[in-house]
Formats: C-alpha cells, structure tokens, sequence
C-alpha cells in the first residue's frame, strides 16, 4: 500500500508538471487501482508470500484440530453424546433392523415351524 501511494503520487507529480491531470476523480481512482493491482501481482508470485501463506493454513489447520479436541474434551465431561457414540447408535440400530427384516422373512417362509 505504502509504495502504491509512493507511485501515485510521482506519476500525479509527473502529470502535473505536463499538465496533463485528469479533471474526472475517476481517472485518479483507476490510476491507483492500476498500480496496487501490479504491486498484489507482484506479491502474489513472490516466494516469502508463498512460505507465509502455507505456515498461515498450517497454523489455522493446526488451530482448528486444537480447538476441536478442546471441544471433545470439554463435551466428554458433559453428560451430552458425542458424534462417535450416536454413530454406533445408528449403526446398531441400522444392524438390528436388518436382523428383524431377516427374521421376518424366515417367518412368513415357514410360519409352521416356528408356531410348532
């Protein structure tokens, strides 16, 4: 932002000088859009951004695996049930069901065995 502002204004100084200053505000706007894009471009590919930008996610990565085991932790101590011990609820009952359709259709192939 700094050295954007540092172009702006030498090349307004410049244009000054030639008398060539744009009388639409708009003008000075896209000027300085144009310089701070170029300079983002620049940014961008550098390598000390790159290094920056990936210990930035591995740090957030790392914040966010923290802070979910903080909140295991905490609702471990909480009489509430966790996402594991509802998954083996589903599964149990998803495994009890198949054992009842099962045992359903045993019956209605031989109602007579199981009536005698």
């Amino acid at each position: 932002m700094t050295q954007s502002f540092s172009v702006i204004q030498e090349k307004l100084g410049q244009l000054s000088e030639a008398g060539e200053l744009p009388e639409d505000s708009k003008k000075y706007y896209q000027m300085w859009i144009k310089i701070l894009e170029g300079h983002y471009m620049t940014l961008f590919q550098s390598d000390e951004y790159v290094e920056t930008l990936a210990k930035t996610l591995d740090a957030l990565a790392e914040f966010s695996a923290a802070k979910n085991d903080l909140l295991q932790d905490m609702l471990n101590t909480l009489p509430v049930s966790t996402q594991k011990d509802m998954d083996d609820l589903y599964k149990e009952i998803y495994l009890l069901k198949k054992r009842i359709k099962a045992l359903e259709k045993k019956l209605d192939q031989n109602p007579k065995k199981v009536a005698g």
